[in-house]
């Protein structure tokens, strides 16, 4: 695990990397027993490096693959743990790559995410900087509206509000916040969040993240200036 973490950590980071760190944990998760509370971290940090290689698989390797088996690996870790945070959020954000992908997932993965997600809030609503909280709101923004899904403008704001209060300089709370402003027709307070988001980029994450970022607020910027 050491090992694998350390490959994880190199700058800059790359795909083939993390993939021997995923290797590695993987390893770690068939040598570690049950009853070890490493066992739990092991599977924790596999499900974490598997949704880092589906989020970042720009030549569609194995994105399904990789969603699927971060889905069994953060299950067995609450299986194991059924009050750690990591579990829940992890499955929940695998299930949203996997129903990408899967489009047969469709209503069911929604309502497996929201559970997750609320059950990871419930837990610790700081994890990875206001984790479950964004990923609520982005779950609400971004789903379909009823009878088909369970979109929902104002749980949106509701849960990105409180990530953004629970972590009011992460760029990724920001942004997903300015797009639900700019949805509900806030143009003034979105632009506010998009410049906030902008300032914050230098200083968080790595140059993967900021270039995912930067993109994001580039689009944000020309809604602002051209709206549909």
């Amino acid at each position: 695990m050491a090992r694998a973490d350390s490959l994880f950590n190199v700058v800059p980071k790359n795909y083939d990397n993390v993939a021997q760190s995923y290797l590695l944990a993987k390893q770690a998760c068939d040598l570690i027993s049950d009853k070890s509370f490493l066992k739990y971290q092991a599977l924790s940090r596999a499900a974490f490096y598997a949704i880092w290689l589906a989020l970042n698989d720009r030549e569609r390797r194995d994105l399904l693959g990789h969603s699927s088996d971060a889905i069994h690996l953060s299950s067995e870790a609450i299986r194991l743990k059924q009050d750690g945070v990591e579990g829940y959020y992890f499955r929940a954000i695998a299930t949203g790559l996997f129903a990408e992908q899967n489009k047969a997932a469709g209503r069911a993965a929604m309502n497996e995410i929201r559970a997750d997600g609320e059950r990871a809030a419930a837990i610790d609503p700081n994890f990875d900087r206001a984790g479950p909280h964004r990923l609520l709101g982005a779950l609400y923004l971004r789903a379909p509206g009823p009878p088909v899904g369970i979109g929902s403008l104002r749980r949106a704001i509701e849960h990105l509000e409180k990530a953004l209060e629970l972590a009011p300089d992460y760029p990724e709370n920001l942004i997903f916040l300015a797009e639900a402003y700019l949805k509900s027709n806030r143009s003034e307070e979105a632009s506010e969040l998009i410049l906030r988001a902008q300032k914050s980029l230098s200083a968080t994450g790595n140059l993967m993240d900021q270039q995912k970022w930067q993109k994001q607020i580039d689009e944000l910027n020309a809604h602002l200036i051209s709206p549909p």
